[in-house]
């Protein structure tokens, strides 16, 4: 039996496959009528991303980017485990952070081939879980505690600031846009997908 959980507060026994365009269109759909997302920029990055052109790309998982100035804790921990939900319904892995505007813009630049030194303590983003867990048969075959290597802080139950260089997630972007697999595609979803 499959089994994946967010901080044993969220949970699914429904296995996600590799994500296509009419998953993300309905996840996209099903969150915009629960939630007013007038708030926030909304990007699609990542593996997912690079691989609408470039079909030799494969991933598991959707990476969101939320950005905003003006957010309440409450209404961003809904949008977020949403997301999440709203994502194993339709058989998505659906990674969902609100970065900082340093967070996402050191990215970015890193992109366009723009390296600079990084200030750590600005690497700020807002995540729903501290844990991931995912089990088959009973046996953990994946887990992850963002306190391991990050500084974490409570921001109301469910919700957390981490703070911190993604080492795995920069050095693997790095090597991806060395070797031509990645472009640095960013999609703004508001742009791209139907409403």
């Amino acid at each position: 039996m499959f089994l994946a959980t967010l901080d044993n507060r969220l949970s699914t026994n429904i296995p996600w496959d590799r994500p296509s365009l009419p998953k993300l269109q309905r996840w996209w759909d099903t969150l915009t009528s629960k939630h007013n997302m007038e708030s926030y920029e909304v990007y699609l990055v990542g593996a997912f991303s690079e691989s609408l052109g470039n079909k030799s790309i494969e991933t598991w998982d959707v990476d969101i980017v939320l950005l905003s100035d003006s957010y309440d804790y409450n209404e961003l921990k809904s949008i977020m485990d949403s997301s999440v939900t709203i994502g194993w319904e339709n058989q998505l892995l659906i990674d969902i952070s609100l970065q900082s505007d340093y967070y996402y813009s050191y990215f970015q630049n890193m992109c366009k081939g723009e390296m600079s030194e990084l200030d750590e303590s600005k690497m700020k983003s807002i995540r729903n879980y501290t844990t991931f867990t995912k089990s088959h048969n009973g046996d953990v075959v994946y887990s992850i505690d963002l306190r391991d290597t990050k500084e974490v802080t409570k921001l109301i139950d469910g919700l957390y600031e981490v703070r911190g260089t993604p080492s795995i997630t920069l050095n693997k972007a790095k090597d991806r846009l060395t070797n031509g697999t990645y472009k640095g595609t960013t999609i703004d979803l508001k742009e791209f997908l139907i409403n």
